[in-house]
């Protein structure tokens, strides 16, 4: 945990550019619009990691770390599954 919280804004911050580039991708390769399902997802996504960067404190950083793993795999499941 020691190491995390030494590399937690870094990681955080490359982690949520990620996510805005995500927004785009789709959009900009003609497979998915602006405003689909998912960026409810992402935005909730996002919102945890900013409070994870926010915040220092080990539980918090536990249960973001958990839920944006949650949050993350749930939506590649339904984002790449076919049909």
């Amino acid at each position: 945990m020691a190491h995390y919280l030494n590399i937690r804004q870094l990681f955080l911050s490359v982690f949520m550019i990620i996510l805005v580039l995500f927004t785009f991708d789709g959009p900009l390769f003609g497979t998915e619009e602006l405003f689909s399902a998912l960026r409810g997802a992402q935005v909730i996504v996002f919102a945890m990691a900013a409070w994870a960067l926010a915040t220092e404190n080990s539980r918090v950083q536990r249960v973001v770390s958990l839920a944006t793993f949650a949050g993350v795999s749930s939506v590649a499941i339904i984002r790449f599954s076919p049909g």
